[in-house]
């Protein structure tokens, strides 16, 4: 073959690559940048279906569909990050034990494998699409205890202090708690940050005046989450002394975390059937152990954040 036909046929090979890529694009453009990987539109619309799917089922409120969006995307790119990481260091799932977690999850819904496989495409769902959804969050579990886990440490003199705090001293107590957040970025602005803590306090003031829940968060667009009965010690740390010395009923002033403004409103509380006022020093520590542990990943993932390039597409 002579040489120009050569370059004619690389010619175009070249420009039907680039007229793909342009429909390719079209359909599912690049919303965000992850070291050498992409994010598309197509991934985050899919997401988003996904919660919206989950939240109606749990009857759970969203955000408006921009604030959701955000939030999506910045999930995805923290399991584009994970994913990164188990592909460099050559973590992987096999497909026994993929198969086997996803029996077991059929065995704890009590259903077979076929009436899960049944359910979920009469939900939409492709089977396929839902193992590989298993399939990452497994390698991401395996990223997250490779990281993070060797770096948790529980003190004698942590459960010592734990034991003695007022929050075992209701340990036999369930409450059942409705966490209503306004939610910030990771690095807000100080406009940003000072918005959210406004929004807050129009919001719990709002909620004092014995508004109807879910009116005041559609009106203020924050979110809320019924955490449903627990007791003390397995609320959200940052709740615990709040909690503790509320009446049913009560609204909470604002509490600031790293992912924004946390209103609580107390709904009831209960006696907790046949159980002890004390926990064990067994359960104290495993209390501890996954506080620290969620700690420990949060400060991880921003720091593999600084580590990367990162850049959303406007």
């Amino acid at each position: 073959m002579g040489n120009k036909k050569i370059i004619a046929i690389c010619l175009l090979i070249t420009a039907l690559c680039r007229i793909s890529y342009a429909a390719a694009e079209a359909l599912d453009k690049i919303v965000a940048v992850v070291n050498n990987d992409v994010i598309t539109q197509q991934e985050v619309q899919d997401k988003i279906v996904l919660v919206k799917r989950q939240a109606a089922a749990a009857h759970q409120n969203l955000p408006a569909d921009a604030e959701l969006k955000k939030q999506v995307l910045e999930q995805l790119i923290n399991r584009e990050l994970q994913m990164q990481v188990a592909k460099k260091a050559k973590i992987e799932v096999t497909d026994v034990d993929l198969n086997a977690a996803i029996q077991d999850i059929a065995t704890r819904n009590h259903v077979s494998l076929e009436q899960m496989k049944a359910s979920l495409v009469k939900d939409g769902i492709a089977f396929e699409a839902f193992r590989k959804q298993i399939q990452e969050e497994m390698l991401i579990g395996k990223v997250e205890r490779q990281a993070v886990n060797p770096n948790v440490n529980i003190t004698d003199e942590e459960i010592a202090a734990f034991l003695k705090s007022g929050a075992v001293n209701e340990g036999n107590k369930e409450y059942h708690v409705l966490d209503i957040v306004v939610p910030v970025a990771d690095k807000p602005a100080p406009k940003e940050l000072q918005d959210a803590r406004n929004l807050a306090l129009d919001t719990a003031q709002k909620l004092r005046s014995n508004a109807d829940v879910d009116a005041v968060v559609h009106a203020n667009n924050v979110q809320q989450q019924d955490l449903d009965w627990r007791p003390l010690q397995a609320l959200p740390s940052i709740f615990i002394v709040p909690v503790s010395k509320m009446k049913s009923g009560e609204i909470s002033a604002p509490i600031q975390a790293p992912n924004g403004f946390h209103i609580v409103k107390l709904l009831a509380v209960r006696q907790m059937p046949n159980k002890g006022g004390a926990i064990t020093t067994e359960q104290a520590r495993e209390i501890l152990y996954h506080r620290k542990l969620d700690e420990n990943l949060k400060t991880w993932l921003q720091e593999l954040k600084k580590q990367s390039y990162i850049k959303i597409e406007e």
